[in-house]
């Protein structure tokens, strides 16, 4: 299982060549399959992708668990969807982060987009100032295809809307209140 640790990752560029899910994925980062990595203490900043503009992530939600403590991830642009991250059918969990000024030129997610996977955990993170041009600035949930929980988060100033989709959320503060 790789180790990113006190790293880096900034002005990066992939080509986004056509609507294939992956394809000009991950400007500052791309994880694939089974991989399980760990991130502590890592920048990813002005990146651009088709799609997770700072960090694209394709799992196995069966045999993956991805954890990411102590992590920048920030002004960065997607063509598509997700403009920090994007999140595709990965077991995910982030704490202590902040993920902020990102921006999906032409869809959703400007923070975060959410597809295929159930129980992504954001524990003791900010998620601010991100904005998409449709729906979810800071975070879109694809149509029912998971159920974030965020916890002791921060969810502010995100444009269009906050959040979009459904979420489990404890002793958090989101912009605008949340019933849930």
């Amino acid at each position: 299982n790789p180790v990113i640790k006190n790293v880096i990752i900034k002005n990066n560029t992939v080509g986004f060549e056509n609507e294939n899910y992956g394809n000009g994925g991950g400007g500052g980062l791309f994880l694939e399959s089974n991989s399980s990595p760990v991130l502590n203490n890592v920048l990813i900043a002005d990146n651009s992708a088709g799609y997770g503009g700072g960090m694209y992530i394709y799992g196995d939600p069966n045999n993956e668990i991805v954890t990411i403590d102590k992590t920048t991830i920030t002004n960065n642009t997607a063509n598509s969807y997700g403009g920090g991250l994007y999140l595709y059918r990965t077991n995910f969990t982030m704490t202590n982060s902040l993920i902020a000024g990102n921006t999906s030129n032409s869809n959703y997610g400007g923070g975060i987009y959410i597809h295929y996977s159930d129980s992504p955990s954001f524990i003791n993170v900010t998620i601010a100032n991100n904005s998409s041009t449709s729906s979810g600035g800071g975070i879109y949930v694809n149509s029912n295809n998971g159920n974030p929980t965020l916890k002791n988060s921060i969810v502010y100033h995100n444009t269009p809307n906050t959040l979009q989709g459904n979420y489990t959320i404890n002793f958090s503060d989101i912009e605008g209140g949340y019933s849930g």
